[in-house]
């Protein structure tokens, strides 16, 4: 090989290292902003939900207060810093998913059992699943036993995930509240429930709330592929 040959070789290879290291940073740069926009959805799920929750409770609570009806509106004021206080653990619980996309479905699901202290059984043959898919049945299930645990105080609760040939099955299912426990409203007709088919929806899937035979609750969740 001739000098000039190998000064061009020399050439040739320092400028496809230069456009390789351009290419990393571009790749880099579009990953940081798929997150950034990934981390921006979903806080906008949260926080927008329970903002406009605790906006109506509190416009409630004024028009009570100006027909005298202090103590309903005493009431409408506890519910909102409930809702407060429910928006502050979803936006930890959201954050927490979304710093570890390692884990596969079933493991993560597994993981939140394990940490919940539930049952959690797997049928089918487990396939990978999508980031978004994973984040997506993993914040439903986080969202699912945040609700049994407030809605029916000492019910049991169990997740079931299930792969069929078209789709994957996630199920969260209570108990009825134990005895001496007293029951709050059920809240999955209101914003924790949409929040949940918005998210569901945008991947294909859906999501069914409904009671059990037994008195308990479940809330199931579909999405292709």
């Amino acid at each position: 090989m001739s000098r000039q040959d190998r000064r061009d070789a020399l050439t040739n290879a320092e400028r496809a290292a230069v456009e390789a290291q351009r290419a990393a940073a571009s790749e880099a740069r579009e990953a940081a902003l798929l997150e950034r926009n990934r981390i921006a959805r979903e806080l906008h799920d949260v926080l927008g939900h329970s903002l406009t929750g605790i906006a109506m409770q509190l416009d409630l609570a004024d028009a009570l207060a100006t027909r005298g009806r202090s103590e309903e509106a005493n009431s409408v004021v506890l519910r909102t810093r409930s809702i407060a206080v429910d928006s502050v653990t979803q936006m930890r619980a959201a954050v927490l998913a979304l710093r570890d996309d390692s884990q596969s479905l079933s493991e993560a699901l597994k993981t939140l059992a394990d940490n919940e202290a539930v049952p959690f059984t797997c049928t089918g043959e487990a396939r990978p699943a999508t980031p978004d898919v994973t984040h997506a049945l993993l914040r439903a299930t986080q969202e699912a036993l945040a609700n049994a645990a407030k809605h029916a105080p000492g019910a049991t609760r169990r997740i079931d995930l299930g792969y069929t040939a078209d789709a994957v099955h996630l199920v969260v299912t209570n108990s009825a509240a134990a005895t001496g426990h007293t029951p709050a409203d059920r809240g999955w007709t209101g914003l924790g429930l949409t929040a949940m088919r918005e998210r569901i929806a945008v991947l294909g899937g859906t999501v069914r709330a409904c009671p059990t035979d037994s008195g308990g609750w479940a809330v199931e969740a579909r999405i292709p592929g």
